[in-house]
Formats: C-alpha cells, structure tokens, sequence
C-alpha cells in the first residue's frame, strides 16, 4: 500500500522472513527498506529517494506512526503488523541461521558484513552477535570510503547479506549506487541505528514502551538530540497524513 507516496508491504513478520530467505535462492540481488514516518516524510519531499524506496524488493513497515496512518487512510485494509528493522534484522538471522539450504555447495555458513555505523559499533555489534548464532559468519566494515573495501567486500569476506548502518537516507542511496559491484550479495538491508542497539551502545526502549506505541518518547529521553526526528515523526507526519485523508 502507498502512505504518502511510499509503497509499504502489508505482510506480517513471518511472512518477510520468507520472502527474504527466498531471496537468498534465487540467484538475484535484492534490497530491503524499512520505511517509518520519519523516512516516509523525506521520501515525500525527495522524489528520486522514493523512487529508490519504491523499487525495493521488501519494504516492510517499522514505525507504529505507519499502522496509524494505515488506519486512517485505508480503514480494515490497514497494516497487519508493525516490523521493526532491528527485528526484521535478528529474526531473520535466526530465521536463516540454523540451516542455509540456498548456499551454495561448500559455503555451509551464510556470510554477513555489517556496513557503516560509528565508533566501533558495527565491529562490537558482530562479536554480539557471533555468540547467538553460530552457523553465520560476520564480519564489520565501518569505513565505507575505505580504499581497500571494495577488495574486502569481494576477494575477503564475499559476504551473502550486508547490512548497511548509515542512517537513512544515506543508506538506501548508498545500497542502490553501490550494491551491483559485489556480485556475492544476494540481500542489501538499510538498518539505521540497530548497530547501536546491538552493540549495546544505546538502550533499546523496554517492550512496554513499544508496544503502546511511545518508543519514541523513551529516545527522546536517551537521545534528546533527536528532537527534531522525532517531532517531524510525531507532529508533521500526522499532518500530512490527514491532509492526504481529506482529498479521499
């Protein structure tokens, strides 16, 4: 469905899980986007950014602003389910993680880069993750301008999924301009910020707080730095939205 000009895939978790694992069989190259209100709002006024949204291969919904917006604008069609990228990212890791049918013969791990983040999260958040899931082979690059990457990324790590922590809409272009020179990728993901939740950097809000709908508010108190994110998330995301309810 389209929320502001940005396709969003109604599909539940499990469901993208899936269709993402089918990705690694088929022989493509795919990328994944994780729209929430914040990126729905840039995409609305940068037309080539929603474009490169809009031609993903998963766009799944991460932001409760979305479901709500589902609601008002498409009534008993809404949102199935709000899918956080640092979900989206860990289920799928698990999803794919014990067995990885699509592999190739003698590549009995999936390979997995994490791209771009800040102050050494992108190489703590792969040690965190090493620890839950044996069968995957990680490997951290937070240099993207680095001179040698393009040689790590094909002759030494040859990774199979990277995900790219560049913030949005950085992340999106980057995976779109770039993700044809490593032939090995099968799925590209932009995921933000979860470098930091997983690194342990930043303190993820307690399930309380997403499932009421006011994650927001606990970032606000951690990162008060992102005030202005998140008033357009919370105030001008809204507006829009019931500007575009009134032409129906």
């Amino acid at each position: 469905m389209l929320i502001l000009g940005t396709e969003i895939y109604n599909i539940t978790l499990s469901q993208g899980l899936e269709k993402a694992e089918s990705f690694l069989r088929d022989g493509k190259q795919h990328y994944i986007v994780t729209p929430n209100p914040e990126i729905v709002l840039q995409a609305k006024r940068d037309v080539s950014y929603r474009a490169i949204l809009n031609k993903a291969d998963l766009s799944i919904p991460d932001g409760v602003g979305l479901m709500w917006a589902s609601k008002a604008l498409y009534g008993r069609k809404c949102l199935k389910e709000r899918i956080a990228g640092v979900d989206f990212m860990y289920e799928f890791l698990r999803y794919v993680g014990g067995s990885t049918p699509a592999l190739p013969a003698g590549r009995p791990h999936i390979k997995v880069l994490l791209l771009g983040g800040r102050n050494g999260v992108a190489k703590k958040a792969a040690v965190n993750l090493k620890k839950n899931f044996k069968n995957v082979k990680f490997y951290a690059l937070e240099d993207i301008d680095n001179a040698r990457k393009d040689f790590l990324i094909n002759e030494i790590y040859k990774p199979d999924c990277v995900f790219v922590g560049l913030g949005a809409p950085r992340q999106e272009k980057w995976i779109y301009d770039n993700i044809s020179k490593y032939p090995t990728v099968k799925i590209a993901m932009g995921v933000g910020g979860s470098f930091d939740f997983i690194s342990g950097r930043v303190r993820r809000a307690p399930i309380i707080f997403r499932n009421i709908g006011i994650e927001w508010l606990w970032r606000l108190v951690m990162q008060p730095w992102r005030a202005g994110r998140i008033f357009n998330a919370v105030i001008f995301f809204p507006l829009a939205v019931l500007r575009e309810r009134a032409k129906f």
